[in-house]
């Protein structure tokens, strides 16, 4: 059994996943190379300092171009969502729980680099697929208030998941940090 997740492909939240901000590159790049797994490829310094980092065939980029990191990141999909976090956690990301969250057909979680700049790492799940193992998501919202599995046959969730913000609603609303508001994710 691997114990690395296979990152399969990189969607950038803004325009470009080979130009995202950063305010001092030197300081951000550890973080991609011992926690994210990421190799550093070529380094820049005209226009401006920039890098290249690649993992499992997806590449993304980083610079100082004088952008907002905490408006700006990258969705990651993955073969394993559970196996990415436990893979991130042993290379030293500082955090207990993954907090787990299911949009459809995605089941997925957030970090926040020490760059500011957010990832969101996901892996397609049909209905018939395996449900999470530890995840802390429960079929009725008690320990995840924000959502249920939508394939966990609960007589209180009926299968929908809710949201507290929005309980008629049949996406849920996703929270991805303190600085940045709900989001419904569509990929």
């Amino acid at each position: 059994m691997s114990t690395k997740a296979f990152f399969k492909k990189a969607s950038p939240y803004q325009d470009d996943a080979m130009n995202l901000p950063v305010e001092d590159l030197d300081q951000a790049i550890p973080f991609y190379e011992t926690v994210m797994g990421f190799k550093l490829e070529a380094k820049r310094n005209v226009p401006h300092k920039s890098a290249v980092l690649s993992r499992d065939g997806i590449q993304i980029g980083l610079a100082e171009n004088g952008g907002d990191p905490s408006n700006d990141g990258c969705f990651f999909e993955v073969d394993d969502v559970e196996l990415a976090f436990s893979e991130l956690k042993a290379n030293g990301l500082d955090r207990e729980e993954a907090d787990y969250q299911v949009d459809e057909p995605y089941v997925l979680f957030f970090i926040i680099a020490p760059d500011g700049l957010c990832y969101c790492i996901g892996e397609r799940r049909s209905a018939t697929n395996r449900t999470l193992t530890r995840s802390g998501i429960t079929c009725c919202g008690r320990h995840n208030p924000l959502l249920i599995l939508s394939n966990h046959p609960c007589p209180k969730g009926r299968g929908i998941p809710r949201s507290p913000h929005a309980p008629h609603a049949r996406t849920p609303l996703v929270r991805i940090g303190r600085r940045r508001p709900a989001l419904r994710l569509h990929w």
